[in-house]
C-alpha cells in the first residue's frame, strides 16, 4: 500500500528547517528568543505524531536504519570532508565525534543522532505501556516521559553528565514525541474544542509576550538552559498555534508547494545548510560583520533557494542518501 503524506506536516517541517538554517547563521539573540523554544522540539513532536506502534522490533530497527542511521553515517562523513576543506581541524577527532556523539565534542549531525536515540527510547516506552490496561496507557506514557524530561533537565542544568549518542537530550525530546503521539490520538477532539482561530491567536500572543518580556538564553545543542521552566512552558505553549499555522498554509496554493518541498528535504538542508552559510559568508566577506539582524536573514533565504536543485537531485536519483524509498511519494 502506497504511503500517503500529510501535507501540513511537511509544511510544518518546512517552516522549522528555515529556523534551523537561521540558527546556523549567527542571528541576533532577539531572534533566538523567539524561535528556540519550538524550532527543534517540534521536529520531535512531528516524529511522535507519525510514530507507528504496529511494527515488530525487527521491522522498527530496519526502518530506522534506512531512514536515519544510513543517512546519518553517509551525510555525516560528507560533512566531515566539507568541514576539513572549509575550516580545517583534526580529522580523527571529527570521525570519533561523529561515531560517539558526545554532546559538543565534534558531534557532527548531532540532531539526527538525538532523533535516533529518542526514537529507540520512545519505541521501548510504547511497548512497555502496551502491557498496561488500555484506559491507563496514555496517562502512564505521559507520566514516564514527563519523569524522563525532568531527569534530562536536571542532568543538563545540574549534573552535567554527557552520555553517548545524545541520550540526555533524547530523554527530553521523548516528552515532545509523547505530545505529538497523544495529539494524533485525540486530534478530532482537539480540533473541535481548541484549534479555533481565537484560541490559537491568544496562545500565540501569550507566547510572544513571554518570549519578548522574559528573554531566556537557551542553546539546545550546547544543553544550555538559563531558565529551564520558562523554556518548557514556552515550548508547550506554541505547539498548537504552530500546528494551526501549518494547517492554514496547506490551504494556500501559492505557499504550500515550496514549504512542502523544504519539509520533505529537511535532512538534506540540515546536513548542508551550514556549509552553504560558510561559503556565502566567505564569498561576501561577512565573517566578521557585526550586522546580526539582516545578514543572517539574507543568508538563510539564499541558502533555502541555493539548495533546492541539489536537494531535488539527491531525492530524485539517490533517495537512499536521505532515507527515502523510491516508491515514497514526493
Amino acid at each position: 500500500m502506497k504511503k500517503v503524506r500529510i501535507e501540513w506536516l511537511d509544511i510544518l517541517k518546512g517552516v522549522l528547517i528555515i529556523f534551523v538554517i537561521l540558527s546556523h547563521s549567527y542571528p541576533a539573540q532577539a531572534y533566538r528568543n523567539f524561535f528556540t523554544p519550538f524550532f527543534l522540539t517540534m521536529f520531535f513532536w512531528v516524529s511522535g505524531y507519525t510514530f507507528s506502534t504496529k511494527r515488530t522490533c525487527k521491522e522498527f530497527l530496519k526502518s530506522k536504519s534506512m531512514q536515519l542511521l544510513i543517512p546519518f553515517l553517509l551525510l555525516g562523513s560528507i560533512r566531515i570532508v566539507l568541514a576539513q576543506i572549509l575550516e580545517g581541524g583534526k580529522l580523527l577527532l571529527r570521525i570519533k565525534g561523529l561515531l560517539l556523539q558526545v554532546n559538543c565534542k565534534y558531534d557532527e549531525m548531532w540532531f539526527v543522532a538525538c532523533l535516533i536515540s529518542s526514537s529507540f527510547l520512545f519505541y521501548m516506552l510504547l511497548k512497555l505501556c502496551q502491557n498496561i490496561e488500555k484506559k491507563y496507557q496514555d496517562i502512564v506514557l505521559l507520566g514516564i516521559s514527563g519523569v524522563g524530561m525532568i531527569l534530562a533537565m536536571l542532568d543538563m542544568c545540574v549534573w552535567h553528565i554527557r552520555i553517548l549518542w545524545q541520550v540526555e537530550l533524547a530523554l527530553l525530546m521523548c516528552f515532545y514525541m509523547t505530545l505529538g503521539y497523544l495529539y494524533k490520538q485525540y486530534e478530532p477532539q482537539i480540533v473541535n474544542k481548541v484549534e479555533k482561530f481565537s484560541y490559537l491567536s491568544i496562545m500565540f500572543l501569550i507566547y510572544l509576550f513571554l518570549a519578548v518580556c522574559f528573554p531566556n538564553n537557551v542553546d539546545i545543542h550546547m544543553e544550555k538552559f538559563e531558565q529551564p521552566v520558562l523554556f518548557l512552558v514556552l515550548s508547550w505553549l506554541c505547539i498548537l498555534p504552530i500546528v494551526g499555522m501549518a494547517k492554514k498554509v496547506s490551504n494556500s496554493i501559492f505557499l504550500n508547494r515550496i514549504f512542502i518541498f523544504w519539509g520533505q528535504n529537511t535532512l538534506f538542508y540540515y546536513a548542508f545548510g551550514g556549509s552553504v552559510r560558510i561559503v556565502l559568508y566567505k564569498l561576501f566577506g561577512l565573517e566578521n560583520n557585526s550586522d546580526v539582524y539582516m545578514l543572517p536573514v539574507i543568508c538563510t533565504v539564499l541558502t533555502m533557494f541555493v539548495l533546492i536543485i541539489p536537494a531535488w537531485f539527491v531525492r530524485k536519483f539517490f533517495p537512499w542518501m536521505v532515507g527515502v524509498k523510491r516508491s515514497e511519494p514526493s
